[in-house]
């Protein structure tokens, strides 16, 4: 079933679209072959003697030499430095502060490979489950569209129900669907614990590890990340509440992001664990409400804190990273060593979220653009090689003429 929208097109996927029926686990008695019938994820399959027809047996407890491991390919990025490929990942905050939108955004980036907040993009399917009601899901779906004038999220999958992840036969239902439906995801958003956990208690330890175990299961099935949506715990004292429930949550995830009001209309991203990789510094937003266009409906988007901030043109600063992109050949580098090279006041390393701030202004602007076919790397356009020969250092662009037909690209 498709939902159309004013800017795009939001695929729904019914959990039951068909029924599986799942075979009880059923022996038949001595003398008949020694023949086993079991539902695996979905599937019926046959097993002579305790194994599967036709593979050898799992592989297990295998020993691997220190050389061995290091030959592991490195760390890769759904969305750079914020969320790796593969990962079982948490986002918590309080209710009512973010945290949907924040996993909403996040998935919308992946299935349309549109940068977030300057942040390159791996792109794939994804898969939300909006374990809360799907309601309120599609009308901030199509503010995002309108506001990133995006294209239509044909690989963007609604679960409209909760998924009960420890239940067996939940999860093979969805898995069979994914099968069915041919869907690869690159993401799934569990949006929230506390509704794909239903009946279970979220202090024990011995229930949670079940989830857990589930959710792992998920993700290497799928070669997805599995993004966890939780509630924090209610604040006592001056010291931020950490999620609800039990610690098992937390040791098993490779990441943890946590959402929060910060002062005034800021919301704060700070990262608490990132597993093999370093956290990267807090990341300020606001809520910027959108009039959804050919209704009298409206939502709200996330955008960066500053945006909207001055008059549209970049900054001083931004003028300082563009001359410092310029001083590589060809006026083009990858943008870990163009941030590392911008100078600063105090010689201490840019804040990265300041980098991808001017990055991204610099980019709006038409002075920088990405590479193509190059991920991650960035060079100075000829209307940004004129301007920066043209202003004076700590000038700001917002008045200079743009002689961008005689410019050459250095």
């Amino acid at each position: 079933m498709n939902q159309t929208l004013a800017a795009g097109r939001v695929s729904f996927v019914k959990r039951r679209q068909f029924e599986i029926k799942s075979l009880a686990h059923h022996r038949p008695p001595e003398g008949d072959g020694g023949f086993d019938i079991r539902v695996i994820e979905g599937r019926v399959t046959l097993q002579p003697n305790g194994q599967v027809a036709g593979h050898a047996p799992p592989a297990r407890f295998r020993l691997f030499t220190l050389g061995e491991l290091s030959q592991q390919p490195p760390t890769e990025w759904l969305i750079e430095r914020l969320i790796e490929r593969g990962s079982l990942m948490m986002l918590y905050g309080a209710p009512g502060e973010g945290k949907s939108f924040a996993a909403l955004d996040w998935a919308l980036c992946v299935a349309t490979g549109t940068e977030w907040q300057g942040r390159p993009i791996s792109r794939g399917a994804v898969v939300y489950v909006a374990a809360e009601g799907d309601r309120g899901i599609v009308k901030r779906a199509r503010a995002w569209i309108q506001e990133q004038g995006a294209d239509d999220p044909e690989t963007f999958f609604i679960v409209r129900e909760p998924v009960q992840l420890r239940d067996d036969t939940e999860l093979n239902l969805l898995l069979t669907q994914l099968d069915g439906r041919n869907i690869k995801p690159a993401l799934i958003v569990l949006d929230t614990f506390a509704k794909c956990f239903v009946g279970g208690e979220e202090n024990s330890a011995k229930e949670v590890g079940e989830f857990i175990e589930q959710a792992r299961r998920l993700q290497v099935r799928t070669g997805a990340t599995v993004c966890i949506v939780h509630h924090s715990a209610k604040k006592k004292g001056q010291r931020a509440p950490e999620e609800r429930g039990s610690s098992a949550l937390r040791g098993a995830m490779d990441t943890i992001i946590r959402l929060a009001k910060d002062k005034g209309d800021a919301i704060r991203i700070d990262c608490e664990k990132m597993k093999d990789s370093e956290e990267f510094d807090p990341i300020f937003l606001r809520m910027k409400v959108v009039e959804i266009e050919g209704t009298d409906l409206t939502s709200c988007v996330l955008v960066s804190a500053d945006a909207d901030a001055d008059d549209g043109a970049p900054s001083a600063e931004c003028f300082d990273a563009l001359r410092a992109l310029l001083a590589f050949k060809d006026g083009c580098a990858q943008s870990g060593d163009w941030w590392r090279a911008i100078p600063t006041p105090n010689h201490e390393e840019l804040p990265e979220t300041t980098f991808h701030r001017r990055r991204r202004a610099l980019v709006e602007a038409g002075y920088v653009e990405p590479v193509e076919g190059q991920r991650g790397a960035y060079r100075v356009t000829q209307l940004g090689a004129a301007t920066a020969s043209y202003l004076p250092k700590g000038a700001k662009g917002s008045s200079h003429p743009t002689p961008a037909a005689t410019a050459t690209t250095p």
